[in-house]
């Protein structure tokens, strides 16, 4: 078993281990095992969310792994069920290098993917990198994709789902921005946290984010 493959099972079988720790309702334990899967490539898990007693697991691989690659780096996502089964798994990304960094539910089941893509993934790409945000419904289908930046190098850091709002936020240069979209992928408000170096001049104040 290769490294990579290692990784994932041991990442999963973490995880899936603090689910059992959760009773769903009527009290019956998940009881997921360890899910190894993998390429010959290089394959990492980088973020997993539950859900109903089953878990979503974001990463990226440089091989075939749920589709054809795309040429450099794509990103993946796979549910596995509370029976241990996968329930789906998808991969995307542009012929560059394409990376997930978290994932989160909402309450109806839905899952979003945050990362940063090198190429167009949902529109033309400003600067060398730019920020993603995907949303899935529970059954895999993709409902949206929003592709932002501020014309330069992003670094996703967190996500989280609040209601109807969607926050993702990132370092984008010597900035720290934070994104705000609704359920449906309308982009409502964008907030400059910290500019570096100078740690005074912080926020929030509102940016004008190039879509």
């Amino acid at each position: 078993m290769t490294s990579a493959r290692r990784l994932f099972a041991a990442a999963l079988l973490f995880t899936v281990a603090a689910c059992s720790q959760v009773s769903p309702p009527g009290g019956a334990q998940p009881g997921l095992g360890a899910q190894a899967f993998g390429t010959r490539q290089n394959d990492e898990v980088l973020a997993l969310a539950t859900y109903q007693g089953g878990v979503y697991a974001v990463g990226n691989t440089k091989g075939s792994l749920y589709a054809p690659n795309r040429g450099d780096t794509d990103v993946f996502i796979t549910r596995v069920g509370s029976n241990k089964r996968t329930v789906w798994s998808r991969q995307f990304g542009t012929p560059n290098a394409d990376e997930a960094a978290k994932v989160a539910t909402d309450t109806s089941g839905n899952v979003y993917v945050f990362g940063q893509t090198g190429g167009a993934l949902a529109r033309a790409l400003r600067g060398s990198s730019d920020f993603f945000l995907r949303k899935y419904t529970a059954a895999g289908s993709t409902v949206w994709t929003r592709q932002v930046g501020l014309e330069a190098g992003e670094t996703p850091l967190d996500l989280r789902v609040t209601g109807n709002s969607v926050y993702a936020a990132g370092r984008s240069g010597g900035e720290y921005v934070i994104y705000r979209y609704t359920s449906r992928g309308s982009l409502t408000g964008t907030a400059l946290l910290l500019r570096l170096p100078n740690v005074k001049a912080f926020g929030p104040r509102r940016v004008r984010a190039r879509r």
